[in-house]
């Protein structure tokens, strides 16, 4: 089985129907999406900031509660001695 996507030639009878307004309308459309798309990844770059902000706070705050004290970390056994 082989998958074509596209034949050779491309079929443009569709848009020989465009004239040049129309076409400065379609390219302007295409920007104005392209601009929204734009905004909607920054908006979403800036709402995940603010989660990992935040998250960052919580744990901040976690640590600043746990005792000064703390029990040391567990460390290895020192290795016998080789003979």
């Amino acid at each position: 089985m082989v998958l074509r996507l596209s034949s050779p030639e491309v079929d443009l009878s569709r848009s020989r129907n465009i004239d040049d307004a129309a076409r400065a309308k379609l390219r302007e459309r295409l920007l104005v999406l392209d601009n929204d798309d734009q905004v909607a990844a920054l908006l979403s770059l800036r709402d995940s900031l603010k989660r990992l902000e935040g998250r960052v706070a919580e744990l901040q705050l976690k640590l600043s509660t746990l005792p000064a004290s703390a029990p040391p970390a567990a460390t290895q056994a020192p290795a016998p001695p080789v003979l």
